[in-house]
């Protein structure tokens, strides 16, 4: 294994460095040439300046996708970063995060150089404009400003109709825009302002439907949360939305629809939307409505848009659907899918229900006293329940694709999404769904209850265990019953190992990272990636080439460690945890600038790769429906190199469902583990997901919808 340098060397060669470092500083500081001292400066001048510019820099990360996030504590920051936009050309988007109060930036700055489709300011600070004439938005389709602390309300006057804006006023703000100027001045066709905090009572006096507005602000312990406006068609759509102060849950909500040729001045209608249907929609997204024909009628349909579901596979939503024969819209809940084949809407006799096929010809309607459930079994079935009394509760399923119905289920169990189990006639019948693979009755000596069943699993595609009450004298009794269900077909996986070709001694040493020890790894393990790193570069001519160490994971007997080169270079390794015996590695991704490479990423970045990658494309794109139940926790906000931005959670659903798909499997309970997560490159997530003892590695490549499936294991002391 590797030898350890004696502890004197490594102590010499440490203040060595150090000292050479400190006389590079030196050097390069001052800004001179050969020891001159520069006009009008000393030395220790010219060094305290540039040491100051240094440190007035913010922290600034670019990503293969174009995009750019800054992280800034004071206005010093603003102004060296702003000093060099000009150098941000053919960026797609910005991020900035003000971490203190008293920074202001200002919009005309930061857009003067055209240089950003999409642009995010938040958190404390100001956004403001030196000179709103100047304001360059020739590119910019979209601004989010989230609970910044000021809004210049100059900067209404100065956004096109054509860019979305989107607005959450922070709680601790002392001087956002009020409410009236973001409406009455601000002429964008589709704006989200939300938590609006000011005078809102003057809302009521500019609009059309001030009197509603003002009934509903006279109401006790009722705020206005909320402004989401959308114009189409000739048509403007706006939502209102009341919370309660105590609660913060809605407790009024209504769209307003107007003629936008009247300019405000009168509504054509005013919709009701029934509080209690908004209280799960959270609007995490800052996005409201949507108009979007989802009956296939021809006619615009109205959807309250709720916060991504990771479970569902997309956006929790209301629909109100357009009746051309009345001539107003009604509210249809479809179980909060974006899906037009289910249809609950709720009458004077209770919940009718009707399903659709494909073709949307109806095949089952029925009206319920009381609301039914409707959950996603797989992508293409759902189970539609209601309870008869407890405990009786009664299930059938629908086949989406095929447009079947399933049997009724009277207390029935569902079983790996697939089967069912439920007591007929002191019998125990075991069947999938639909009853076309297998129907097997169990007979017992079953208690005599209603469900003497007190569990039922299936390990595998062969056993169930089952574990029931006995006789009259209710003995518990757990026993394995073979059924006989074929096993799925499981893709082989297979990748392509490199062998270290460097002898141990004469490879790297422990200060091969220019950063390392810095990350609080074991130096030995650090060394180990040195070796594989350094024996692959050399293969690929990038001996010379400068690396940091960016992150080590250990996982399912790898390590997972990710580096990056002086010039912006990205590589992604796989390395065997035995490394005294194989000595072996995979390169997962090297990812690379301007070169030629097997996959391209886009913005002039490609890798190679030596795993074996599949498509999630098809759900990507919506030609399959992600309609399993799945419960993946995790996605944005994950420190630490981790996920950032839920479009890295939804890839990693989406490749979930592709996967476990491919091997025959719809499971409801996979997690995203938050530990072992990492995003480095902007482009390629390394992901892992855990089902009780069971883990998932996976690589995803979320500009090409494309996953590579690193290993499934069995989690070591899962369940402890």
């Amino acid at each position: 294994m590797l030898q350890m340098r004696a502890d004197r060397k490594y102590v010499w060669r440490v203040v060595l460095w150090n000292g050479i470092i400190w006389l590079l500083n030196v050097f390069f500081l001052t800004g001179c040439d050969q020891g001159e001292l520069c006009e009008n400066k000393t030395i220790v001048e010219g060094r305290l300046e540039q040491q100051e510019t240094y440190l007035s820099m913010p922290a600034i990360e670019s990503y293969p996708d174009g995009s750019v996030s800054v992280e800034m504590d004071s206005q010093a920051q603003y102004a060296a970063w702003i000093g060099q936009m000009e150098n941000y050309t053919g960026c797609i988007g910005l991020h900035v995060d003000l971490l203190e109060s008293d920074v202001t930036v200002y919009l005309d700055e930061i857009l003067a150089y055209d240089n950003f489709r999409y642009v995010t300011i938040e958190n404390g600070g100001t956004v403001s404009v030196r000179d709103s004439a100047a304001i360059n938005v020739h590119l910019l389709e979209k601004i989010t400003l989230d609970q910044v602390h000021s809004i210049d309300e100059r900067l209404t006057g100065c956004v096109p109709d054509e860019v979305i804006v989107r607005i959450r006023i922070s709680d601790q703000g002392e001087e956002s825009i009020p409410a009236v100027k973001l409406w009455t001045d601000m002429d964008c066709h589709n704006i989200a302002v939300q938590w609006c905090v000011g005078e809102q009572e003057i809302l009521c006096d500019h609009l059309a439907e001030g009197d509603r507005l003002r009934s509903a602000m006279m109401e006790e312990q009722q705020v206005l949360g909320g402004l989401w406006k959308l114009a189409s068609g000739g048509y403007s759509y706006t939502e209102y939305e009341f919370n309660d102060l105590d609660t913060g849950a809605v407790s009024e909500a209504f769209i307003c629809i107007k003629d936008q040729e009247s300019n405000g001045g009168k509504y054509f209608d005013i919709v009701d939307i029934p509080a209690e249907s908004l209280q799960e929609l959270s609007y995490i997204e800052r996005e409201r409505i949507r108009l979007e024909d989802i009956n296939s009628d021809g006619y615009q349909d109205i959807i309250i848009v709720g916060a991504y579901s990771a479970r569902l596979g997309e956006y929790q939503h209301e629909a109100f659907l357009w009746n051309d024969a009345e001539k107003n819209y009604e509210l249809v809940t479809e179980g909060k899918r974006s899906n037009s084949q289910v249809a609950v809407k709720r009458t004077a006799e209770g919940y009718e229900v009707k399903l659709y096929d494909k073709a949307y010809n109806e095949v089952f309607s029925m009206t319920y006293p009381k609301e039914p459930w409707i959950v996603d079994v797989t992508e293409n079935v759902l189970e539609i329940g209601y309870s008869t009394g407890s405990p009786a509760r009664n299930v059938f399923y629908f086949d989406k694709d095929s447009g079947k119905l399933s049997a009724g289920y009277m207390n029935a169990r569902l079983i790996k999404e697939k089967y069912v189990a439920y007591m007929e006639n002191g019998e125990l019948v075991f069947t999938d769904l639909f009853q076309e693979e297998i129907y097997q009755k169990i007979k017992r000596d079953f208690s005599p209850a209603v469900d003497p069943v007190i569990r039922i699993e299936m390990p595998d595609h062969e056993t169930i265990l089952l574990q029931y009450y006995k006789g009259n004298d209710f003995l518990e009794v757990q026993e394995e019953i073979n059924i006989g269900v074929a096993v799925p077909a499981t893709p082989a996986e297979k990748s392509v190992w490199e062998h270290c070709d460097l002898a141990m001694g004469t490879g790297p040493d422990y200060l091969f990272f220019e950063n390392a020890g810095e990350g609080g790894y074991h130096i030995t393990l650090e060394n180990i990636v040195a070796y594989a790193l350094a024996d692959y570069a050399e293969k690929v001519g990038m001996g010379e080439e400068k690396w940091t160490l960016k992150r080590i994971i250990y996982r399912d007997g790898h390590y997972h460690a990710f580096v990056r080169s002086k010039s912006g270079d990205h590589i992604y390794f796989l390395i065997d945890g035995d490394w005294d015996a194989n000595e072996r590695y995979i390169v997962m991704a090297d990812i690379r600038k301007g070169e030629d490479a097997e996959i391209e990423l886009g913005n002039e970045y490609a890798y190679n790769s030596g795993l074996i990658w599949h498509s999630y494309k098809e759900y990507y794109d919506g030609i399959r429906k992600t309609e399993m139940d799945y419960k993946i926790d995790g996605g944005s906000g994950m420190s630490g190199g981790g996920m950032f931005d839920n479009i890295y959670e939804s890839a990693g659903t989406y490749a979930m469902y592709a996967y476990l798909d491919s091997i025959g499997e719809k499971s409801r309970r996979w997690e995203i583990d938050r530990n072992s997560a990492y995003i480095g490159s902007g482009f390629i997530a390394d992901v892992s997901f855990t089902s009780g003892s069971r883990r998932i590695s996976m690589l995803i490549d979320v500009s090409n919808a494309a996953y590579a499936v690193l290993d499934e294991s069995i989690i070591s002391g899962a369940g402890q």
